[in-house]
């Protein structure tokens, strides 16, 4: 399956396609767009389930995401699992997946191929010699989870351009289907004294 709308097209990555941003003017080398399979052995959603040391912050700027996906595949419900809505073997047999996410009080399907950019491993991006995806991924190559929640998120706002910077906040709502509150405390001028005094700060 190939996504003609969102995958292997400059628009895709950048809402501008003249314009490349600021994160990704440096590359080595263009961007490809390359399957599982074709950068690492036998990939799977998850391998030994997910886990939050897995998730790798690439050249994006998406942390407040992958610190929220990181922070929910812990979770004892399986909840990082849930949002893959189609079978695991269609994105190896077939390049096709579905994610879901809660926008705007209900939950949208978003379906995808499983095309990522990436580095082809033949110039100065490349981690020795080897194809890389060049936003999140996960610390096991085998492991494709972050890289196509990424995506279909990515889908879903637009562009991967659209994600860098956000709300931690947001994507756990997006993720999760619950409600954020961000709680801001003032700390009084005492504590703040005896922390600097503990910290050894001036």
């Amino acid at each position: 399956f190939f996504d003609v709308e969102f995958g292997g097209v400059a628009t895709a990555l950048y809402e501008n396609e003249s314009e490349v941003p600021e994160y990704d003017q440096d590359l080595s080398e263009p961007v490809v767009w390359l399957r599982p399979q074709e950068l690492a052995p036998s990939p799977e959603y998850f391998v030994d389930g997910a886990l939050s040391g897995s998730v790798v912050e690439g050249r994006l700027g998406d942390g407040w995401l992958l610190g929220a996906m990181a922070a929910i595949s812990g979770h004892p419900e399986l909840l990082v699992e849930n949002l893959f809505g189609s079978d695991p073997d269609d994105f190896k047999k077939w390049g096709v997946y579905t994610c879901r996410f809660y926008k705007n009080g209900s939950w949208v399907e978003v379906t995808t191929d499983t095309r990522a950019p990436a580095t082809s491993g033949f110039g100065d991006g490349g981690a020795h010699g080897s194809p890389e995806p060049i936003y999140g991924r996960c610390l096991d190559p085998r492991e494709q989870w972050v890289s196509l929640l990424e995506k279909a998120y990515a889908k879903l706002h637009g562009s991967y351009e659209a994600l860098s910077g956000g709300s931690v906040t947001e994507a756990l709502v997006d993720l999760t289907g619950g409600s954020g509150e961000e709680v801001r405390r003032k700390i009084s001028g005492s504590v703040c004294e005896r922390l600097s005094a503990e910290l050894e700060l001036p």
